[in-house]
């Protein structure tokens, strides 16, 4: 007989296990609370351009990702970022701009902001790093599983560093983690950030022409995805599960033979009640960090510039990055503006129009005529936008992933691989394959 199947969420990891599961033959429904499918995967058209709002980036090793690009026939869609995909940026260190490359560590003996002393100091980051570049060379799916830091998981990066290199902290890692993730070094396990950086060695990246958000959006269009549809019980039995939500004013409820769980982890307490103590405590320690980048449209080319500039805490306690490049190739250049994490929390609650004032207000103190050039401006704010992978937080997974079982229950998230789309479409792939051997 078929089994029917409730996906709850149509962020990239639910709609991956969506599309595993019918491929299986499944009926799956999936039910998402907002009016729009992606997630976290947002992309919209801005003055001719379009535009991505959350997650940027394809990595050139998320082969799954590549093999469902294939099988939606979007491979003739997809745009290579050859300058960007070096994952290079400007470090701002005493009034100079100095170029580097993550993606090739050697780079960094001849063009990183550091002193002859620090670069030497390189070296003392080789016996931390090299097990972790192993373990992604000899097992590529490693970097899914942030479980695998082990040992590395007890200690935060910044802890770490400062002790070892405390310049390659403050002017390589602290601005790189701040605009990528908007966390900071005291919140991040030491192993995670290591393997993350093992990941990108020798790394391309590339997106879609309408942006990253065209892949969920495709995606959805092979499925049955309701949205407008919250959620708000999950009843797991030993013979079915029952689910009700709300769409349209209206209550529904439906038992089916199994569901998927791909929210973020912080809401899953809330649909799924009475989960077993251990659960609960695991759920309860899942945290996320907020996100957003100002956008800014100018009327006039503005020089001076630059393509990729990060502020290092030393030497700007306020902002963290200012960028100026088009968003796709061979499109108009836009200007961006970021934020230190630490005043995007503080601050979360000022209104949209304040903080792209207080962003302009930042920008200004180093590009005055950029900021009396604006003409349109846009801002996304994610609150649960990365999850943050703390010291303890791998050792806390690995418990949770040797619980029993839950009857025809299963979850899928970032929060339980990684802080980027590869690992969430990956998690959820896997929920659909444990769905099945339990149903």
């Amino acid at each position: 007989m078929t089994k029917t199947i409730i996906v709850i969420g149509a962020g990239i990891s639910g709609l991956g296990a969506a599309y595993a599961l019918q491929k299986k033959g499944c009926d799956v429904t999936v039910l998402e609370k907002d009016e729009r499918v992606g997630g976290r995967m947002l992309s919209v058209e801005w003055h001719g351009t379009w535009i991505d709002l959350g997650a940027e980036y394809l990595s050139s090793k998320e082969s799954e990702l590549f093999e469902l690009i294939t099988e939606l026939g979007l491979s003739s869609r997809v745009v290579d970022y050859p300058t960007i995909g070096q994952v290079n940026f400007e470090s701002w260190r005493h009034d100079s701009g100095h170029v580097v490359s993550l993606s090739k560590p050697l780079s960094l003996l001849t063009t990183a902001p550091l002193t002859l002393r620090g670069k030497i100091g390189l070296a003392r980051l080789l016996p931390a790093s090299i097990p972790h570049l192993l373990r992604v060379k000899l097992r590529p799916r490693s970097v899914y599983d942030p479980a695998a830091v082990s040992a590395d998981d007890e200690e935060s990066l910044e802890s770490w560093l400062s002790r070892v290199h405390p310049d390659y902290l403050d002017y390589i890692v602290e601005p790189m983690h701040e605009f990528m993730w908007s966390h900071e070094p005291h919140e991040i396990a030491r192993g995670w950030a290591l393997g993350f950086y093992a990941k990108h060695v020798k790394l391309d990246v590339c997106s879609l022409d309408e942006g990253y958000g065209l892949l969920p959006r495709v995606l959805a269009t092979r499925l049955a995805v309701r949205t407008g549809a919250r959620v708000t019980s999950v009843a797991p039995g030993e013979a079915s599960v029952a689910v009700a939500w709300e769409q349209q004013g209206r209550q529904h409820r439906k038992e089916v033979d199994g569901v998927v769980v791909a929210v973020p982890g912080t809401r899953v307490t809330d649909i799924v009640p009475g989960l077993d103590a251990e659960r609960v405590k695991f759920f309860d320690g899942v945290r996320y960090s907020p996100q957003e980048i100002p956008f800014f449209k100018l009327k006039r080319e503005v020089t001076g510039l630059p393509m990729m500039r990060l502020y290092s805490r030393r030497e700007d306690p306020v902002l963290n990055a200012v960028i100026y490049t088009a968003p796709k190739p061979g499109g108009e250049k836009i200007l961006r503006a970021k934020l230190k994490a630490k005043y995007i929390k503080r601050d979360w609650r000022q209104t949209d129009s304040e903080r792209m004032d207080a962003v302009l207000k930042e920008v200004a103190r180093y590009f005055p005529a950029a900021v009396d050039a604006v003409e349109d401006r846009l801002l996304h704010r994610w609150q649960d936008a990365l999850p943050i992978f703390y010291p303890g937080y791998s050792r806390s997974l690995r418990t949770f992933s040797a619980l029993p079982p839950i009857p025809r229950l299963a979850f899928a998230g970032d929060y339980l691989t990684a802080g980027d789309t590869g690992a969430a479409y990956h998690s959820g792939r896997c929920a659909a394959e444990d769905l099945m051997k339990r149903t």
